[in-house]
């Protein structure tokens, strides 16, 4: 860690707390203009997912050890995940100040603010001087995965915010060996894990860095060190196994708690190439900031502090050892490999510090056009998706307007076709199942028989289905989507009951106690 890159002269006259508060505010203002947009556009199906439990938290149990979702069939909806910490703040949101979506924007941004702290504190630690942690952390600013997910409702960027802290405070403790250092990166690498598991594929990096301060510290120091981190892990493995008899218990498989082994072979180029070529320069990065990257990573050796070049092979080794384990969702969901962030913001740092640290005045035309064109490139490439983020206009009006199809707030409903398990029923505000036209004939009915009501549908197809459609009795529309009452076509039709006799004029009057009971 001795080796540190000087600041350079123009970088030091800045002044970092006011720059700093500067950049917190200017990430809240990018987003303010979608504060009030509801879960739609890139993964609304992963965003409805979790506003449900933070809906389900506020509506029905506070208990944040039984997360509830609203694909649950006739069962409970409880359901294991990652630690719906989250979650669970949205829920107390909706408390505070009633069911809006500008409080689940709200709570991802406070997240998010950590993770520009925790940049800026691992920036400053790792180079030695504040002006770099600012760099970092305004690079993390602009980068347009990080843009993007700091105001959707998904666990990565609260997960990589503590990543930050806990990579900050483990420099502290590789530095002097502090027992309190180790604790705290510790604590935070478990909070990080316990909101995403996908943190661990950075584990090897942090191991590296521990081993560093292990080799500096006395034999007390050592065992405080290794105890904080035996307990850090503790809690991080008793709530996966505890979402894992949550899943099994309430038979809901919601969200991925496993691997996706095994899985062909076949898919690895393509996958590989589209991450490599097309994500990691366009979505994980802006196109300038990968430029930076590249600098980085060409001027590790001259440049970097000592242990970056380490850090930075250990964090290679763990991304593509996690990403062999999931590799079939990497070609779909690009906050996957939110864990990167980590080593590209590093490496765009030391690209600047590079280019900065030139006499050329060509490095210096590079880096003015790079860093203008990041500031540009990487807010657009993030907020875009939110200017193509349309909620479907008949699915925004579900919900005002189902209840007079469906009074019953509590009868259970198959959505289709909805291919996610969310997206439908979270908008209607209800709870049952999802299902797209291909569901299979004893799958609707097992539906039907486990006590499915209605049917709201926008699949022409399914309605047509020979096994489907005596079985639909149609209760009205919301634009597109069509409400179906759910008969068992095997039963007999109820018998319509018999004509009352013609009533006298004075039996038609009601009393004066009939008409107080009517009041």
């Amino acid at each position: 860690m001795s080796r540190q890159p000087p600041v350079p002269t123009g970088l030091a006259r800045l002044p970092v707390v006011p720059l700093l508060v500067a950049l917190l505010v200017l990430h809240c203002a990018l987003h303010l203009r979608y504060l009030d947009l509801p879960p739609s556009g890139f993964h609304a199906w992963r965003q409805t997912q979790v506003l449900s439990i933070a809906r389900n938290f506020h509506e029905e149990s506070m208990n944040l050890l039984e997360p509830r979702v609203d694909s649950r069939g006739a069962r409970s909806g409880i359901t294991g995940l990652e630690f719906p910490l989250p979650y669970y703040l949205t829920a107390v949101g909706y408390r505070l100040f009633g069911f809006q979506d500008r409080v689940h924007r709200v709570v991802q941004l406070l997240f998010s603010l950590v993770a520009i702290l925790g940049c800026y504190r691992l920036g400053r630690r790792l180079f030695g001087a504040p002006h770099w942690g600012l760099a970092a952390a305004a690079m993390l600013v602009l980068d347009p995965l990080f843009g993007y997910y700091s105001f959707v409702a998904i666990p990565d960027v609260p997960m990589i915010g503590f990543v930050f802290l806990g990579f900050a405070a483990l420099l502290d403790w590789a530095k002097s060996a502090r027992a309190r250092d180790a604790a705290a990166a510790a604590a935070a690498l478990s909070v990080a894990a316990l909101f995403k598991l996908s943190a661990a594929a950075l584990w090897p990096a942090a191991a590296l860095i521990l081993f560093e301060g292990l080799r500096r510290a006395d034999a007390r120091r050592r065992a405080l060190a290794i105890l904080s981190v035996s307990l850090g892990l503790l809690p991080v493995a008793a709530w996966y196994l505890w979402a894992r008899h949550l899943s099994e218990a309430h038979q809901n498989w919601d969200f991925l708690l496993g691997t996706k082994f095994p899985y062909p072979l076949a898919i690895v180029p393509g996958i590989v190439r589209k991450v490599l070529l097309q994500w990691l320069p366009e979505v994980y990065d802006s196109y300038p900031q990968f430029a930076l990257v590249v600098i980085g990573l060409a001027s590790v050796r001259s440049t970097g502090p000592r242990l970056l070049g380490p850090v930075l092979i250990a964090c290679a080794l763990g991304l593509v050892a996690y990403g062999s384990t999931i590799l079939p969702m990497l070609g779909m969901h690009d906050y996957f490999m939110t864990p990167v962030l980590l080593p590209l913001v590093l490496l765009v740092t030391v690209g600047l510090h590079r280019l900065a640290s030139s006499p050329s005045r060509a490095a210096t035309a590079v880096l003015v056009a790079l860093v203008a064109a990041a500031a540009v490139v990487g807010p657009w490439r993030a907020l875009s998706r939110f200017e193509r983020a349309h909620l479907d206009p008949d699915l925004a009006s579900m919900e005002a307007r189902l209840p007079a199809l469906i009074p019953d707030r509590s009868a259970l409903v198959i959505a289709a076709s909805d291919a996610s398990p969310s997206i439908y029923l979270y908008s209607m505000h209800r709870k049952g199942w999802s299902a797209t036209a291909e569901v299979s004939a004893a799958e609707f009915a097992t539906m039907v028989a486990e006590g499915a009501r209605y049917l709201v549908s926008d699949s022409r197809a399914l309605e047509a289905r020979a096994d489907v459609c005596p079985r639909l009795v149609p209760a009205g529309s919301v634009g597109k989507f069509k409400v179906f009452r759910l008969a068992d076509p095997a039963a007999p039709a109820a018998a319509s009951p018999p004509a009352p006799p013609p009533a006298s004029a004075a039996a038609r009057a009601p009393s004066a106690r009939g008409r107080e009971t009517a009041r």
